[in-house]
């Protein structure tokens, strides 16, 4: 299953006319971002509406993989194998190697947080592509970028 599998379940969800589960489900996580957004920002600031973000968008994954389990009938747990696990290690890698660019790397500027988001991005690229996308998903890239 491709990497970039949620779209086109979302898309299914469209397909087979399922838009108004769908519509409800943004429509409350929009709702909770707000709510969560207003109480986390008076205790955290800024933190606290990235962290409102966060959790409206974690849920919002878990109720989009109960729809698409229950009313979609589809194979929630083969997907989360194929998806979600298989791309662990190469976040995970890439979060030490952004902590450890972070203390390398010290940004007091705009520029140089842009250097190191690059550096960053580029490890992430790269890490994706040799152990994260499949055979199929490489051979695509390759083509697309021969055009």
């Amino acid at each position: 299953e491709s990497v970039h599998a949620a779209k086109p379940k979302t898309t299914a969800m469209i397909v087979k006319n399922k838009v108004k589960v769908q519509a409800i489900i943004t429509l409350t996580i929009g709702i909770l971002n707000i709510i969560f957004s207003f109480i986390l920002s008076k205790f955290f600031d800024v933190y606290g509406a990235s962290l409102s973000i966060f959790l409206a968008y974690s849920i919002r994954s878990i109720l989009y993989h109960i729809a698409h389990k229950k009313i979609m009938h589809f194979k929630m747990g083969l997907f989360i194998k194929n998806c979600h696990l298989k791309l662990a290690p190469t976040i995970l890698f890439s979060l030490l190697f952004g902590l450890f660019t972070n203390k390398i790397l010290p940004a007091n500027d705009w520029a140089g947080l842009i250097v190191k988001a690059i550096i960053i991005s580029i490890f992430y690229l790269t890490l994706l592509f040799c152990i994260g996308l499949t055979k199929d998903e490489k051979i695509f890239i390759k083509s697309f970028i021969k055009r």
